[in-house]
């Protein structure tokens, strides 16, 4: 997959980010097959379904954490929209590898470098073996940004940040590289002894 840019159309910058220059466009293309191979484990695995995180809380009491993941989501782990495109729309086309975009819009380029190393890890965070979780997060920007919970993968490099939207309702808000957010490097672990997909014919 190789990301290309055409400018073929009057493009319509959204709010808060901006069209990739050529230096932005080549770093991205670094990770584009990275961006691929997620796309389509997110589309096959993970997309409109709902995931639950079974793990043990600091008192070894049981929790059930149920996590909506929507197409939308995607676009929010990459950091990457693309012009005229709406959430769907994007994912389908990172997962079949369409890379010949009319624009590329991304906020600050080192976000979007720390997001996209840790791409590849996806498939880590549904793995009971590779990730803890931490509830009622007491860092300061997961305070800020109103994060609820996070995952994190064993390396403690990334971190999916969860939000609760509604009553009940959590979904994945963000992707922090925490090898570059050192206010991070703190976060207690908890055990996740399963994560169970609803509608699995393979779960009882």
């Amino acid at each position: 997959m190789e990301f290309q840019v055409t400018h073929a159309e009057e493009t319509r910058q959204p709010s808060g980010l901006h069209g990739v220059s050529s230096e932005e466009l080549n770093l991205i293309n670094r990770y584009a097959d990275k961006v691929q191979n997620a796309a389509k484990y997110y589309a096959d695995n993970i997309a409109e379904k709902t995931i639950h995180f079974i793990y043990a809380d600091q008192d070894k009491e049981l929790n059930d954490m149920e996590v909506v993941f929507s197409k939308d989501n995607f676009v929010d782990l990459v950091g990457l929209h693309l012009d005229g495109k709406d959430t769907s729309q994007t994912l389908e086309d990172f997962a079949s590898g369409n890379g010949e975009q009319n624009d590329i819009f991304i906020g600050q380029k080192d976000d979007i470098e720390s997001k996209l190393s840790e791409i590849d890890k996806l498939p880590d965070f549904f793995n009971a073996n590779k990730v803890t979780i931490n509830s009622n997060v007491n860092v300061e920007q997961a305070q800020r940004e109103k994060f609820t919970d996070i995952i994190q993968t064993q390396d403690k490099n990334s971190i999916p940040a969860l939000k609760e939207f509604s009553p009940k309702v959590i979904r994945p808000y963000s992707l922090i590289n925490t090898a570059v957010r050192n206010n991070y490097k703190d976060v207690p672990d908890n055990a996740i002894l399963a994560v169970v997909r609803e509608n699995d014919p393979n779960n009882s």
